[in-house]
């Protein structure tokens, strides 16, 4: 028959007249102020951590309807298994809030991600835009209008000689580099070679 002593073994019970059968664990006799003293260090060391965490960060509020604590009646017999399921009840239902805020929490980022992937993709548009804007601005610039409605015989002249001169200036540039590249071209095999026979040397 089991009951309950002021010396506990490893699983909290013995024999009648015997000690623990466990060899690994040895006897230690607790007394009731003991206990009471482990409970409320370890009390104070889950609020320290609790208020610890709090500062940390927020926590999301639970969402189900606090259990009050078992009630310990005053008798002899105390119902360890009801308190053990009840506790696992409360942890369990804590849990299930935890794992469905968590997931609240990451539908509302998911959600956040796909938005600012579809900003960003609008904005590369927007750009790509932008830089066809600047492209028609630098031809629009570099190409002036003819304005050549309204125009005189003379002014028509004067206007054809300014485009020639300017298309004059152009092909003489384009000449200019052309020959340039030309020479570039030629030095930079001309220096290849010279390299080449100096290695081999």
């Amino acid at each position: 028959m089991l009951e309950r002593s002021d010396q506990v073994g490893c699983n909290g019970f013995r024999f009648a007249g015997s000690s623990c059968r466990c060899q690994t664990h040895k006897l230690r006799s607790f007394t009731m102020s003991d206990v009471e003293e482990e409970y409320e260090e370890q009390a104070e060391e889950q609020q320290e951590y609790t208020e610890y965490q709090e500062e940390e960060r927020p926590r999301p509020k639970p969402m189900v309807p606090q259990l009050a604590p078992p009630k310990i009646p005053e008798g002899e017999r105390v119902d360890f298994d009801d308190i053990h399921r009840k506790r696992m009840e409360k942890d369990l239902l804590e849990l299930q809030t935890l794992i469905d805020v968590h997931f609240e929490q990451r539908k509302k980022e998911e959600e956040e991600l796909i938005g600012l992937k579809e900003r960003i993709a609008e904005q590369k548009r927007g750009k790509r835009l932008t830089g066809r804007e600047i492209k028609r601005k630098t031809l629009s610039e570099r190409r002036s209008p003819l304005g050549i409605e309204n125009m005189r015989e003379d002014g028509l002249r004067q206007r054809a000689q300014e485009m020639w001169n300017w298309i004059y200036q152009l092909e003489s540039e384009k000449f200019d580099l052309l020959d340039q590249m030309k020479r570039q071209k030629y030095e930079t095999n001309v220096f290849g070679w010279i390299r080449e026979n100096q290695i081999k040397l």
